[in-house]
């Protein structure tokens, strides 16, 4: 399993050069596309959230659905990296998405003690929907930011993107940068893009894609 599991992440690692001054920089990139491509599942960390058996997930050519779970990404990260979520919603004001938390964390499991990222309250509905920006660790959590008008996207194609360079955090929903400064509570080494849903059709939400751009290590979580 271990064999196939190293085989499998050489083939998605890809190397990318890029200039940064004078200078070039090696990035690399890991991409997990959920669309017609079920293998990029199998070896994420899955937990339920609240009574057990209440969770579910499922997947089809158009991607990935969950409902009352938290995935962990099967690899962390470190050093600078750029991580891109792509998602559809079908959530609109008469069903909306109760709560999706796009973010990285320590990936130790629910709950966890590091996170940060963005966590959508009513996704879909325009009169009572809003995005805060968490920053948990040290068995506290800060509220750095919250958003009640969501960009254009909401209920359609979206794409969040979380940029990490030293120790500066920005956050892009939809083309508009939400959060851009630095963090004080989340007091891990490791990234692990994670995403949590808690939703009443889990048919709202797709999750399509997670990629990282990253320059450092990225290190087997070991979920299986």
């Amino acid at each position: 399993m271990k064999t196939r599991r190293y085989l499998t992440a050489a083939m998605i690692l890809v190397i990318a050069v890029g200039l940064a001054g004078c200078g070039s920089v090696v990035s690399k990139k890991w991409s997990a596309a959920f669309v017609e491509s079920y293998d990029d599942i199998e070896y994420w960390g899955k937990y339920e959230q609240g009574e057990p058996g209440v969770g579910e997930w499922f997947m089809d050519d158009d991607g990935l659905y969950m409902s009352e779970m938290v995935f962990f990404g099967p690899y962390s990260f470190s050093g600078d990296f750029t991580m891109k979520v792509r998602f559809d919603s079908a959530a609109d004001a008469e069903n909306p998405v109760e709560a999706i938390d796009i973010c990285v964390s320590d990936g130790s499991g629910v709950p966890c003690s590091s996170a940060f990222g963005a966590s959508f309250e009513n996704f879909g509905d325009p009169d009572t929907d809003a995005l805060r920006i968490m920053d948990l660790g040290g068995g506290e959590a800060a509220e750095l930011k919250t958003e009640y008008e969501l960009p254009p996207g909401n209920g359609l194609e979206n794409e969040l993107i979380l940029v990490k360079r030293g120790d500066n955090y920005k956050l892009d929903l939809n083309g508009r940068t939400i959060y851009d400064g630095t963090i004080l509570r989340y007091d891990s080494d490791l990234f692990v893009p994670t995403i949590s849903i808690r939703q009443y059709k889990v048919h709202s939400i797709i999750i399509k894609s997670v990629t990282v751009d990253y320059y450092d290590d990225a290190v087997d979580m070991g979920y299986i």
